[in-house]
């Protein structure tokens, strides 16, 4: 009597993380960090899982991988933008899930490369000298842009003064006017003896010969 014994195979269920490549390993802060990651399914099923990526220990991004068949590799692209992040090293890596009856979970995590942040570095002043012929028309030019405004604002200034003078020749000659118009002109004197008019430049009466001193009267002309 023989005894037949029937071997059944366990299914092994096990995701990997490969290859962790990052586009760069030096980058200036605020700038595009694209980080490669290929996963692998080494067990004997499908699986489904999620893959993480890390800067250090921050995360940096979750992507799922859905029905990933047995022996397959999937790649992942993970965008790490920069921006206020310190400047100095960081090691990059990714990480796949535990699936459920996986055992070994020693090749899910892969760490591969280093990312360095540069601090900004404000480029050093060139310095730049003047060609001699530009130097010379620059200065040509100052010294024609000098003289013309000299020459704007001495005609301004004698502009300002011949003004002056005109309203002053108006307001004097206004004045004139208003002067004559105000005072009666004393061309001729009346004798207070004779009764006769005489020149007003003599002082006595040139007919009766008497001097009255202010004893006569004015005459208009």
């Amino acid at each position: 009597m023989s005894t037949a014994f029937s071997v059944v195979k366990a299914i092994v269920h096990d995701v990997a993380v490969i290859s962790v490549v990052p586009s760069a390993n030096e980058v200036f802060p605020c700038q595009m960090v694209n980080i490669s990651v290929v996963v692998m399914n080494e067990g004997d099923v499908s699986e489904t899982f999620d893959v993480n990526c890390y800067y250090d220990s921050v995360l940096i991004g979750m992507l799922a991988v859905e029905n990933l068949p047995l022996l397959a590799e999937k790649a992942l692209t993970f965008s790490w933008f920069t921006c206020c992040i310190p400047p100095r090293n960081y090691s990059i890596s990714a990480e796949a899930s535990v699936v459920l009856g996986e055992i070994d979970i020693g090749d899910n995590r892969f760490s591969n490369g280093v990312v360095r942040i540069k601090p900004w570095m404000l480029p050093s002043p060139v310095e730049y000298v003047l060609p001699r012929w530009l130097s010379a028309y620059l200065f040509s030019l100052a010294v024609l842009v000098g003289a013309y405004i000299v020459l704007l604002a001495g005609l301004a200034l004698r502009w300002t003064c011949e003004r002056k003078k005109e309203v002053k020749n108006k307001q004097l000659t206004g004045a004139a006017v208003k002067a004559r118009k105000e005072t009666p002109s004393k061309t001729g004197k009346t004798c207070g003896v004779c009764e006769r008019e005489f020149p007003g430049v003599y002082t006595f009466c040139p007919y009766c010969l008497t001097f009255h001193g202010k004893d006569y009267r004015y005459s208009r002309a």
